[in-house]
């Protein structure tokens, strides 16, 4: 595998159909010579400098895990869980930690929804994810008696199958949920500014995983919107039964919104190409709720109703400018 590459997919550099199709690659040559020495000289290269001493936290981690190399802690994770990382904001406790024992290893899979596409991934306990398009999904083939564990991008709506003696963590850049046999909606796109939780049932914990650690637990009806840029976490309040989950149709919430992510979500939903083509209207922020089945046309037009942007449809692109 080309080490240009290697590198340009850890700096973030590659698009995504580029990036899954690194991962694949990853994947299928886990325990291939050349891609371990590969991966082994990029992860030298990301070693932060002396003076940032990580080398404390590193040892309470290993002394937990009950390794004696922290280095091959690394390496063991990678051979079993190399697609994971796509993931590049994932704390390095949760890589380690995907390594359970050198005797068993795990198999994982990828489910990648296009643009303008929606999928269903039913996992070995019989829980139920739903995707929206943009998004995706890395599990594994069984889960081990003690914890249950997956890794998301974009936006899904899931259906967790209830087991007290296994929790079920849900895991995304920045972010993690902890589960205990529930529904739940869960958006955190890539680039995105926001995080989003609504719990429509059961109980759940999210932890940010920012500057600050927070953590909060939430009840039905609770919304959640973790600010990835300020590092802050607001609660609010929904009515479940109103509303519409991705199994039944499509349905957005824009909780103080900048229309770039606005827009992003939209093209990931409907992948219809949608242009910002201004600075002040791509940082122009919206409240707005759609659970009825909307077109793109019409939720465009609603979110306009304060008359401030000019969208022009060319084709199937949308362009849209500060007026």
């Amino acid at each position: 595998m080309n080490g240009k590459l290697i590198k340009e997919y850890f700096k973030g550099n590659l698009g995504s159909r580029k990036e899954l199709e690194i991962q694949m690659q990853m994947a299928d040559m886990s325990t291939d010579k050349e891609l371990l020495e590969l991966l082994d000289s990029e992860f030298e290269d990301m070693t932060p400098e002396p003076d940032l001493d990580i080398r404390r936290p590193l040892a309470s981690i290993k002394n937990q895990l009950g390794f004696r190399n922290t280095h091959r802690i690394l390496m063991g994770a990678i051979r079993i869980c190399v697609c994971i990382c796509a993931f590049a904001c994932i704390p390095l406790s949760i890589l380690l930690v995907m390594k359970t024992s050198p005797s068993e290893p795990v198999s994982w899979q990828q489910t990648f929804v296009p643009e303008g596409e929606h999928s269903e991934v039913v996992l070995s306990d019989g829980s139920v994810f739903y995707l929206n398009g943009g998004s995706s999904i890395i599990y594994p083939d069984s889960f081990d008696r003690n914890c249950r564990k997956v890794f998301v991008e974009g936006q899904v709506y899931a259906k967790i199958t209830p087991d007290e003696s296994r929790p079920f963590h849900l895991c995304s850049a920045e972010s993690e949920v902890k589960v205990l046999g529930t529904r739940f909606e869960f958006k955190n796109y890539k680039g995105s500014e926001q995080v989003e939780l609504l719990l429509l049932e059961g109980k759940v914990e999210y932890t940010a995983l920012g500057t600050a650690r927070q953590t909060v637990s939430l009840t039905p009806g609770d919304m959640m919107v973790y600010n990835k840029k300020n590092d802050r976490i607001s609660l609010s309040r929904f009515n479940p039964e109103y509303y519409s989950t991705l199994d039944k149709s499509r349905s957005f919430h824009f909780i103080n919104m900048t229309l770039k992510d606005i827009a992003d979500e939209l093209r990931s939903s409907f992948g219809d190409p949608i242009y910002i083509m201004d600075a002040a209207a791509a940082e122009r922020r919206y409240f707005a709720f759609f659970t009825n089945g909307e077109s793109l046309d019409e939720i465009l037009s609603t979110i306009d109703n304060d008359d401030k942007l000019k969208i022009t449809k060319v084709g199937k692109a949308y362009n849209i400018s500060s007026k």
